[in-house]
Parts: structure tokens; sequence; C-alpha cells
């Protein structure tokens, strides 16, 4: 016999019917739930990955430099991006 978790035995050639029933009772069924992640968190995802952390480095050398508009521009465009793909994600993936 092989013991696996909560020490219920099994035999090698799996379980009887009485024996699957008594640990759907006991256990629950043998199952997964699927969550998906909170809508803030894929709107935040947009914003982790190499061309997103360019675009805000980019910004930040602007910024820096004293061009405000066109930081204020790629910022508005960054926002945009990971609005719209955020809105995507449920349908399209990550």
């Amino acid at each position: 016999m092989i013991e696996v978790k909560q020490g219920h035995p099994t035999a090698p050639m799996g379980l009887t019917s009485p024996q699957a029933r008594q640990r759907l009772c006991e256990c629950g069924p043998n199952a997964v739930v699927d969550q998906a992640p909170p809508r803030w968190r894929v709107f935040l995802a947009k914003f982790w990955s190499p061309v997103p952390e360019t675009l805000e480095a980019a910004i930040l050398l602007q910024i820096g430099v004293g061009e405000y508009s066109e930081a204020a521009i790629v910022g508005a465009l960054l926002l945009f991006n990971a609005t719209l793909s955020s809105l995507d994600a449920p349908f399209g993936g990550p």
C-alpha cells in the first residue's frame, strides 16, 4: 500500500468506488479554482516589461532636461497603451 496525503492508503490499482465516494465526502472534489488576477494588477503589469520601462526612463530624462510637453505626450501614450491592453487582456491574453 502507498501512503498519500493525510494518511489515506492507496492500492497500486486505484480506489474502489466506495473508497472514492468516501474520499470525495471527506476531502471534496479534486479541483483547482481558476482565479483571474485583479484588474489593477493586470493594468500595472503592462508597465513591467522592457519597452514600457524604456519609455519611463525616457520620460524621466525629458523631465530632467526640461522638455515637459514631450514627457507628457510619451506618458499619455504609455497610459493609453496600458489601458487599452489591460481592457483587452480578458479576451486576448496577458
